[in-house]
């Protein structure tokens, strides 16, 4: 018999006693007891609704499917070419995946300088932020591409002029669309514009830039990516 029934049960057996009364106390506790009943069924409710709003709600783009596949098969050089050619296409998406080489792809780059990467991804990541699709990976979000990695970038960059990098991160720690910002950081002359971007990236790869792999790729990536 379930607490509730017990009390009802009791309830019932004094309702035919003389005097027809309830104590006082057993009101207390049948009216607890409904409570806790209640309060039960609501946190049930918000545990199911919170599970269902942290469920991942994209998957990784199937165009991208090869490239993983080279980074699967340790063909990295290949991998960082088919990244690449969807990038040339404006492809922020691609982009996007690429700067987060140091959380799953496991490029290691030959050939260039300190100066040669810095050219390559501080427009890789403010580039990325204008990626249109839903990205649901909490660990490396567009977000917080905005709010910590490119400040972080531009902070260490020497050749830039300090106040356009404060005025770029002030703009990308702030609420302002992703464009707004994209286009200031060409104003201040902080990134080149996108086609000179490709152009400069495209010429070390056929000159200078090579690619391997430093390490198996990252599980926690592959799970994240094959949801």
């Amino acid at each position: 018999m379930t607490t509730l029934g017990f009390f009802l049960s009791i309830l019932h057996t004094n309702a035919g006693a003389r005097d027809y009364r309830v104590s006082a106390a057993l009101k207390v506790c049948i009216g607890a007891a409904l409570s806790l009943a209640i309060s039960i069924s609501l946190l049930s409710l918000s545990l199911q609704r919170a599970c269902a709003q942290e469920a991942p709600k994209d998957k990784t783009p199937p165009r991208f499917q090869h490239a993983f596949y080279l980074i699967d098969q340790r063909r990295c050089q290949e991998a960082w070419d088919e990244f690449w050619r969807l990038a040339q296409t404006r492809d922020y998406y691609a982009l996007y995946l690429l700067t987060g080489s140091e959380l799953g792809h496991p490029f290691v780059f030959t050939g260039a300088s300190a100066i040669d990467m810095e050219k390559i991804y501080r427009p890789m990541e403010i580039y990325a932020t204008l990626t249109p699709e839903a990205i649901s990976w909490p660990i490396f979000s567009i977000e917080r591409l905005r709010r910590s990695w490119i400040p972080s970038t531009l902070g260490r960059s020497r050749d830039l002029d300090r106040s356009a990098s404060k005025a770029v991160i002030d703009c990308f720690e702030s609420t302002a669309p992703p464009e707004v910002c994209v286009r200031l950081a060409i104003e201040r002359r902080v990134i080149p514009d996108y086609d000179a971007y490709i152009a400069t990236v495209n010429l070390m790869n056929k000159t200078s830039l090579h690619v391997g792999c430093e390490a198996p790729p990252d599980p926690v990536m592959l799970i994240q990516r094959n949801r």
